[in-house]
């Protein structure tokens, strides 16, 4: 078994070497990524935006972060 580093997220994502179909190969990927995916939509400043309840500040500070991100 292979095994694939996320440095990102600090994760070791096992890997199996034989060869899948095309759809248990995407649930496969949907498994790895669901932890993830739950820790980014958990977020404050995702959640409060979903509610409409997030303040212009937070979003203003994200839009310069976004900014200087893309062009550096």
């Amino acid at each position: 078994m292979l095994t694939v580093a996320c440095r990102r997220y600090n994760l070791i994502i096992p890997w199996k070497e034989e060869l899948r179909s095309p759809i248990s190969f995407t649930e496969e990927l949907l498994e790895v990524a669901e932890p993830i995916w739950a820790t980014i939509i958990d977020q404050p400043i995702v959640v409060e935006l979903g509610a409409g309840t997030l303040e212009r500040n937070p979003i203003r500070y994200w839009v310069k972060q976004v900014y200087v991100y893309l062009n550096t």
